[in-house]
């Protein structure tokens, strides 16, 4: 809907927007600890405006900062897959030359954060995920976290370790912000598995730069330093993604008769179709702008896993080319 002439107001410039933010991230971080601290870190702004903003903020936390791409220029921004991929690789050699003790991958425009460990390993976005989970229980700063239903299980084995709690609700942006909005009770953070986080003391749509901040702080707080050293504190599990073409119009009927053919031993509908087996999950749910089905799968084991993948890919394409 189009508002008409009349309903057209002039656009009002709110001033010193940025020093209001930075304040007020600034007070929700234990900022003194993270100055003692000192991280070397490299960061990489990817050409967005974030780098208006963030390097102040990670130097006011006492970092040691090697800054990438520092300007804006959203045409240069990496948008495709095999861009964003071949972006981290690059980061992931620089890290190791300057020695620092992380890597910062800020995408979406502010949106998205995406981790280098000091080895110079990319991160997967779902294990940061659980990384930040972990953290936010260890450091005492969280006791609800919540996650979308295509998140790994782990999370709530580290939850229960910490006597902490998950909330699980939809994949889609906004589900996850309409519960940022809502702000149950000590919910410390939203996250997704795209490296996505929204802090609703601080406001409810997705922010990387408070991400990367808090990351800081949680790692202080635990005493702990190297992302890689957390990572390695998690239990293991077995988490892939995939993407399956399938016409806009077939999507309905498949994922019913996914319920229906499976074997499941549950079925949830909080988000498309969670089907658990005796070898682990798979999500199903239709791919918002494209004609495909997202899947998600987690199983017991490796071998499950690939197996569950194999097995939900092969009956989507069977569906799809059915007569």
């Amino acid at each position: 809907m189009r508002a008409d002439f009349l309903g057209v107001r002039p656009l009002e410039h709110v001033p010193w927007t940025a020093e209001q933010y930075t304040e007020r991230l600034a007070s929700l971080v234990h900022q003194k600890a993270c100055q003692e601290a000192r991280f070397h870190v490299m960061l990489d702004c990817a050409y967005g405006s974030t780098c208006r903003v963030l390097p102040s903020v990670l130097e006011d936390l006492g970092c040691s900062l090697v800054t990438l791409n520092g300007f804006v220029r959203p045409r240069e921004e990496p948008r495709t897959p095999e861009e964003k991929n071949r972006s981290l690789l690059e980061m992931g050699s620089l890290v190791t030359a300057v020695k620092a003790e992380m890597g910062l991958v800020i995408s979406g425009d502010g949106e998205s954060l995406h981790v280098i460990d000091h080895t110079g390993r990319p991160i997967p976005d779902s294990l940061i995920l659980s990384v930040m989970c972990l953290l936010a229980f260890a450091s005492g700063d969280a006791r609800t976290l919540a996650v979308p239903v295509s998140a790994p299980s782990v999370i709530e084995k580290i939850a229960a370790r910490y006597g902490g709690r998950v909330l699980r609700t939809k994949t889609d942006p906004a589900a996850l912000m309409a519960l940022a909005v809502a702000a149950p009770e000590n919910l410390a953070f939203v996250g997704d598995t795209n490296g996505r986080f929204i802090f609703p003391r601080f406001h409810p749509a997705f922010d990387a730069m408070m991400a990367s901040a808090k990351l800081m702080e949680y790692l202080v707080l635990s005493e702990r330093r190297r992302v890689a050293d957390v990572a390695a504190l998690l239990p293991r599990y077995h988490w892939y993604p995939a993407d399956v073409a399938c016409p806009r119009e077939k999507r309905g009927e498949i994922m019913r008769r996914l319920v229906e053919d499976m074997g499941t031993t549950h079925v949830d509908f909080t988000d498309g179709v969670k089907l658990t087996t005796d070898r682990g999950w798979v999500l199903v749910t239709p791919d918002a702008r494209e004609p495909n089905l997202c899947i998600r799968v987690e199983g017991r084991s490796q071998e499950d896993a690939m197996e569950l993948l194999a097995d939900i890919r092969e009956k989507i394409d069977g569906y799809v080319h059915e007569q």
